[in-house]
């Protein structure tokens, strides 16, 4: 929700993918979306596939960005989303390889009621490999056709 709306704003469509449904390394983030352009808008820009990989240990940025690498593939923006918790050091050096790949990082609280998702980092559009983004919208779609509906 928080990607659809508010300081984000970035996707039009998103939704939970989590727990390996496709079940294929690289390919499967937390988070999927879309942005796209809306009936009314006058300019009908290209969609855009997001991809954001969560982790609620403090300790797994290193997973977490491995896997936001792997998703540029076929996203055209990735982020990471990180508890508060992560210690300064871990922090410190996630955001400089989210600035030099252009993930997006963001911090939030374990508190199911109130998480306060923060940016830290915006994520940067980059143009991701067709093969690959065909080949994860094609497992998508045998795996759940009317997700891949939703998205597109």
């Amino acid at each position: 929700n928080w990607l659809m709306g508010g300081e984000a704003d970035e996707a039009t469509v998103a939704m939970s993918l989590g727990g390996s449904p496709i079940r294929e390394k690289w390919t499967n983030p937390d988070v999927i979306g879309t942005f796209k352009s809306k009936p009314a808008d006058l300019y009908k820009f290209p969609i855009e596939l997001l991809a954001a990989e969560i982790k609620l240990a403090p300790t797994e940025g290193v997973t977490a960005f491995g896997q936001a690498i792997a998703y540029k593939l076929f996203a055209h923006k990735v982020f990471i989303v990180m508890p508060t918790a992560i210690s300064p050091e871990d922090r410190s050096r996630l955001e400089s390889l989210c600035l030099r790949n252009g993930i997006g990082l963001v911090v939030f609280d374990l508190d199911c009621d109130n998480p306060n998702f923060q940016y830290i980092i915006r994520s940067q559009a980059s143009v991701p490999d067709a093969f690959y983004t065909n080949q994860f919208l094609d497992r998508m779609k045998s795996h759940n056709e009317s997700v891949l509906n939703q998205l597109l």
